[in-house]
C-alpha cells in the first residue's frame, strides 16, 4: 500500500494502516470516491455502447431479412403477372 500511495503524491498523514483496514481522512476518501465514480461511469458508458450496438445489429439483420424475403416473393410473382391475360382487365 505504501508504494501505491507514494506514487499518488499524498503524504503519510492522510492515511493510517491498521492490521486489516486502511483509515483515510475525509478529503482523501472523497477524492478516491470521485475517481472511482468516474471510472464506473466510463465503463458503464462503454458497456451501454456495446449493448446498443448489439441490439442495433440484431434489428438490422431482422429488417434486412424481411426486405430480402419481400424482394424474393415479388420477384417470383412478377413473371406470373406479366403472362396473365386477366391482369390487364383489373
Amino acid at each position: 500500500m505504501d508504494s501505491v500511495w507514494s506514487g499518488s503524491g499524498r503524504s503519510s498523514d492522510d492515511y493510517q494502516m491498521g492490521k486489516t483496514k486502511v483509515f483515510l481522512r475525509n478529503a482523501v476518501e472523497n477524492a478516491l470516491e470521485d475517481e472511482r465514480q468516474k471510472k464506473i461511469v466510463k465503463y458503464v458508458i462503454l458497456l451501454q455502447t456495446y449493448f446498443r450496438g448489439y441490439i442495433a445489429k440484431i434489428h438490422y439483420k431482422r429488417v434486412r431479412g424481411a426486405s430480402i424475403f419481400i424482394q424474393r416473393s415479388t420477384s417470383r410473382i412478377r413473371p406470373l403477372a406479366v403472362n396473365d391475360p386477366w391482369a390487364a382487365c383489373d
